[in-house]
């Protein structure tokens, strides 16, 4: 804005101001002009470009109905008729619905089709090299209350350190995965893009830049990642439509209230910013995203088999479902037909929000009687999505703002002129990506037309709740304040979720382990953490049919842990009382190495700390799979030592901030090794193996062990897991040695 008069563009935006019917906006910039020292025009400019900036933002980004004047029609509209139901479109206005019906509808499950899942995964697999990895990282994350440790500022979702990691390395680690899947199976790097939207709530853009750049972007590369961010738009009061401010006192900005406008405007930046652009140029056809508040989507087959139906199947939208409680808080999965009024009829998978059951006709019952499932399918927010598809939909004006609603359920504090606080019903207007499958809806000039649900645009799959979905996205409210112990959609519930996975996952391998929750229940879990618990790094699998041929035999008993950060490892009848952490400093690869004698130090010096979160690990350049891994064999192996303290109330078990009194401690160096075999290793132990050696610890004949350490000649690894596809989508694993430590095959890693 130039400093001593308004320009065009600040005129055409504060015109739009007034004909929004937001006057006070206007008083309160005038206001500034009064009171600021005479002629003191940086001092106007200061206090006046927070609310430019936010105009320039909704008038660029809402340009297809108008900009701000269009902005508030819409909530305008909406107040007066009522909450309408979320429509893929108000710019085309030639079609719109007379009737619509809404059906469960069906898909593939993955949980009751064994071999239906794995085929659909090894397609996931198989189209990697077209896809890439959509994130919405926007989201301001109330609900969370998550702040800095240090300055007490407020922080976004995406900084939640779960599992001693922030939640944004834990969904990096399963793109990272899911590719190194793909190394071993094809040999090759599949190396899918991730685009991520971010927000200006909370610095949510500049901390997500941060953390990539602090990472060195993951290991994924600098080239491969795309940042982009979504606009925030003003909150307005329920009933009037007014725009709302957080302080209104002297001195302060002259700035509405903003909140971002939900993740449906991922769509219409897709294009607008150049991202879908840059995914062509690297020849991805589709994206598979979900939400940064749900770590568990990555389970099992669940992310590869929704992308290879997708993709294999020519769909244009999928939708990974799950079982639903009655009453929850949570949208639901429908197929829905609606007959328009030029007697055509459009149908396919859609979703419907909570809110809108009610005014729909949609009744929350159960599956079957006398349970508590409901019905319908959760809208998990799991998706696979076309991008030419998408691209038809939001360049047509059908799916560039999806599923436009206006919430005014929230509270929120503001501070008047006269400094005392108040609290108002407010919200802002929203879009839901979901319901860009409306969108892309198949058309029939008759009901009678309509094909069977498999052969729609768009499709459903179901998984197992707990391979699906289990958010991290709300604080939970201490003992005294709720009415029960709930824990849904808190880390807590999160990681119990996370552990219910692990036991299932372990008495598949053979391994015993008791039950997850204590004899005392939620309380007692909540007090003193699970049963046992059981971490490991997505690359082991990420399939659990490759896990289980990697971890078979033994038993966890009652209290222990068991860490592996390790994607090479052979675990036959490992018998764990106590705590077992492994750790590769490199468990799928690296690009860079360093001298032994500095890797080794700073390692063995808490560099990589399983019990600490210090923001994020070590900076390193994009990673080249199968380099200085770390491989671990345990046979025949008994661990016993103290473990965890699990009567240490600072314990926090779902952030892995845990007490322990002894533990056993696998260290790996960059392309080390170690063996154990036949042994029991008691007491408090570390297992610090350098750079390129092999450490193998050996009973010794009295109770005890022997430790023999040895370089790797060539530094070549001793022994790999060969992958290799059999029938049905099976994938088989077979252990390779080599035939000398003094000669390998040049090509063995």
């Amino acid at each position: 804005m130039d400093s001593r008069r308004i320009g065009e563009e600040e005129s055409y935006l504060l015109c739009s101001v007034a004909a929004a019917g937001q006057h006070h906006v206007l008083d309160m910039l005038v206001d500034v002009v009064d009171t600021v020292t005479a002629n003191d025009w940086d001092e106007v400019e200061r206090r006046w470009e927070p609310c430019l900036h936010l105009l320039r933002g909704v008038e660029t980004f809402y340009d297809c109905f108008g900009g701000i004047v269009g902005y508030q029609w819409k909530v305008m509209q909406i107040l007066d008729e009522g909450n309408e139901e979320p429509t893929p479109s108000i710019l085309n206005t030639s079609s719109r619905p007379v009737s619509s019906e809404y059906t469960v509808p069906e898909g593939l499950d993955l949980e009751c089709d064994v071999e239906a899942a794995r085929e659909a995964a090894v397609d996931g697999i198989r189209s990697l090299h077209a896809m890439a990895e959509l994130y919405p990282l926007g989201g301001a994350g109330d609900r969370l209350g998550l702040r800095d440790e240090v300055s007490g500022e407020p922080l976004p979702v995406a900084c939640l350190p779960y599992l001693g990691r922030s939640l944004l390395a834990c969904l990096m680690r399963d793109v990272q995965a899911r590719d190194y899947l793909h190394y071993c199976l094809f040999g090759t790097s599949a190396r899918p893009p991730v685009a991520v939207m971010t927000s200006e709530a909370k610095g949510n853009d500049t901390r997500v830049k941060a953390m990539f750049e602090a990472n060195a972007w993951f290991g994924l590369g600098e080239e491969n990642v795309m940042i982009f961010k979504q606009p925030m738009v003003p909150m307005v009061e329920n009933g009037t439509g007014l725009w709302i401010h957080e302080d209104l006192q002297k001195g302060a900005a002259v700035m509405p209230m903003v909140r971002p406008g939900g993740h449906g405007a991922i769509w219409k930046l897709l294009f607008d910013q150049g991202v879908a652009h840059w995914l062509r140029l690297k020849g991805r056809k589709a994206v598979i995203t979900r939400q940064i508040s749900n770590p568990l989507a990555g389970v099992d087959t669940t992310l590869l088999a929704l992308a290879g139906h997708g993709y294999f199947g020519g769909k244009a939208f999928g939708f990974m479902s799950c079982e639903r409680t009655i009453g929850s808080a949570e949208g639901v999965n429908v197929l829905a037909t609606r007959r328009m009024e030029d007697g055509k009829v459009k149908t396919g998978i859609s979703n419907i929000e909570y809110t809108e059951f009610s005014r729909l006709g949609i009744t929350d019952a159960p599956r079957h009687p006398g349970t508590s499932v409901s019905l319908y399918p959760c809208n998990t927010n799991v998706l696979y999505v076309d991008l030419e598809a998408a691209k038809s939909a939001v360049r047509s004006g059908d799916g560039a703002l999806p599923g436009m609603i206006l919430n005014l359920k929230k509270k929120v504090a503001i501070i008047g002129r006269d400094g005392r606080e108040r609290h108002v019903q407010a919200g802002r207007l929203e879009c839901t990506m979901q319901n860009l499958a409306d969108s892309l809806a198949n058309v029939y000039v008759s009901e009678d037309s309509i094909p069977e649900q498999s052969n729609l645009d768009s499709f459903l799959m179901f998984n197992a709740r707990r391979r699906v979905t289990s958010s991290a996205k709300k604080r939970r409210k201490p003992a005294g304040e709720a009415k029960n112990m709930d824990l849904h959609q808190t880390p807590e519930g999160s990681f119990l979720d996370l552990q219910r996975n692990a036991a299932e996952l372990l008495q598949s391998c053979d391994i015993s382990v008791p039950d997850v929750l204590p004899q005392g229940g939620l309380a007692e879990y909540l007090r003193r953490g699970p049963e046992f618990s059981f971490v490991y790094h997505p690359a082991l699998g990420p399939m659990w049919d490759v896990l289980r041929q990697k971890v078979h035999g033994g038993s966890l008993a009652t209290g222990s842990e068991v860490e592996l950060e390790v994607a090479e490892l052979q675990w036959e009848h490992v018998n764990v009382n106590g705590s077992l952490l492994i750790e590769a400093r490199y468990p799928v690869g690296s690009s860079q190495k360093e001298s032994s004698l500095e890797g080794v130090a700073r390692f063995a010096a808490g560099y990589f700390s399983f019990s600490s979160f210090s923001g994020e690990e070590e900076p390193v350049p994009p990673i080249e799979y199968g380099r200085d891994v770390g491989r671990v064999r345990l046979q025949n192996v008994v661990v016993q030592n103290r473990g965890v303290d699990r009567e240490d109330p600072g314990n926090i078990y779902w952030q892995r901030k845990v007490s322990r009194r002894e533990a056993c401690r696998i260290l790996l160096g960059a392309g080390a090794e170690f063996t154990a075999k036949d042994v029991c290793i008691r007491g408090d132990q570390e297992f610090l193996v350098p750079d390129y050696c092999r450490m193998v610890v050996a009973p010794d004949g009295d109770g005890g062990v022997t430790v023999d350490v040895q370089k790797l000649p060539g530094k070549k690894a001793t022994w790999k897991w060969s992958y290799f596809l059999k029938e049905r989508g099976f994938i088989k694993l077979e252990m390779v040695e080599s035939r000398s430590q003094a000669h390998f095959i040049d090509n063995f890693l």
